[in-house]
């Protein structure tokens, strides 16, 4: 999936900033509701992750991690988490454009057209 990585890592600092419990999220309602139509879905759920190497980790080896265990692990707020973010501006979200170089979407061009061997 080519937008994968882009996505993740927006989702990852847009839930860092929303969980921080500052500015317009400091309401945001963080609860947990379980999902049983779907695997992996519920707070404790086992995933396929595991050895995470911080400090609040109680995990052994190769044990795998439940959402709930992966949401207290990468709490933004968490002196044990190995990253953080400077900032969580979004100029492009502020100025309501996504750049200053966006066109308009334009009609495909039916002359030219898709051969097939």
């Amino acid at each position: 999936d080519p937008t994968f990585w882009s996505l993740h890592t927006t989702f990852d600092r847009l839930w860092a900033f929303m969980r921080s419990g500052t500015g317009p999220t400091e309401d945001w309602e963080q609860d947990w509701t379980d999902d049983d139509s779907c695997s992996m879905h519920n707070w404790l759920d086992l995933l396929p992750f595991h050895d995470f190497q911080l400090e609040a980790s109680s995990k052994g080896v190769g044990e795998l991690y439940t959402n709930q265990e992966l949401y207290q692990l990468f709490d933004p707020k968490s002196p044990s988490l190995p990253y953080v973010y400077d900032d969580f501006e979004w100029e492009h979200c502020a100025s309501g454009t996504v750049s200053s170089h966006s066109e308009s979407p334009k009609e495909p061009d039916s002359s030219q057209s898709i051969k097939s061997n």
